[in-house]
């Protein structure tokens, strides 16, 4: 009786309290990241293969494609996404809702036992249950066009998306696969620079000084060719061949009177697919303590 006899004369205060009480609960629960929701997820089964010493394109041809014919027979499959590497070969099964995974796997596993002619250096492929690249990432993206080749698809990403994607609170690293990076190759003429006293250094000094703001690329050098990784203050392959590396005698040197200057694409580190497409891949990781629900 006491308490309610203390309350009905600090009513006023009594209803601060309440009123404080909730506005600090509401505060803190909407400051508790939401990580503890329950993960409800179409099963994955992952087939690895390790072929030592291979290159990410005689993974692809050799093992991943010739493995992905056989597995697409699979019953109940909803997905299937590849990854090609140096010396390995990732491909990612997605199953239907409900559907048992114990027989999944099975199926998987005498699939698998179909494909033959595997070049004698491959490792028997891993069957594994836990997809792990899914549990370092909150989400993946792919591309897919009808009318862009996967290089294509790849520079949209690197130039459009990921910087986009990259300024999204709580998005801690874009782990992107597939396509091949944009390089120019400035083909160096031996002879002419020889004729002109010049030497690698020199050229690739003159385009870092006029490359001034060459974010994360470098300039790589080679015996007889130079490769920008990334074009920074340059606008098209008419302003590198303009560059002037030194005045001589009888004018300045320009790149375009030493070298020949291609587009091109840098080797592809692994090959992405999807249900047999090549395509770009975008994995979405997420900042320790990050709100996966919001950044989804």
């Amino acid at each position: 009786m006491k308490l309610i006899e203390i309350s009905l004369r600090n009513s006023t205060a009594v209803v601060v309290g309440i009123i404080l009480t909730l506005l600090f609960g509401f505060l803190a629960f909407t400051r508790i990241p939401i990580q503890l929701n329950p993960s409800i997820e179409s099963p994955y089964i992952t087939v690895e293969t390790i072929y030592p010493g291979a290159s990410a394109i005689e993974v692809e041809q050799e093992v991943t494609q010739r493995m992905e014919e056989k597995l697409a027979a699979v019953e109940n499959l909803r997905e299937m996404r590849s990854t090609s590497s140096e010396g390995r070969s990732e491909i990612i099964l997605k199953f239907d809702w409900g559907v048992n995974k114990d027989n999944a796997q099975l199926d998987v596993l005498q699939k698998r036992n179909l494909v033959e002619d595997l070049p004698d250096d491959v490792e028997e492929p891993q069957i594994l249950t836990v997809n792990r690249r899914e549990q370092l990432t909150v989400m993946w993206l792919f591309l897919d066009s009808e009318t862009l080749d996967v290089n294509q698809m790849r520079q949209i990403a690197d130039d459009v998306i990921v910087p986009q994607i990259s300024r999204i609170p709580d998005v801690a690293n874009i782990r992107i696969g597939g396509g091949a990076e944009r390089e120019i190759h400035v083909l160096v003429d031996l002879a002419a620079i020889a004729a002109r006293d010049l030497t690698l250094d020199e050229i690739a000094d003159a385009l870092s000084r006029e490359n001034r703001n060459l974010r994360g690329g470098k300039i790589v050098k080679g015996p007889s060719r130079l490769v920008v990784r990334t074009l920074g203050q340059y606008t098209s392959l008419e302003e590198i061949r303009e560059t002037v590396v030194k005045n001589g005698e009888s004018g300045p040197i320009r790149i375009k009177d030493i070298a020949q200057v291609r587009d091109s694409f840098k080797d592809a580190d692994f090959h992405v697919r999807v249900n047999g497409r090549p395509t770009v891949s975008m994995g979405v990781v997420q900042q320790i303590g990050g709100n996966t629900l919001e950044l989804a």
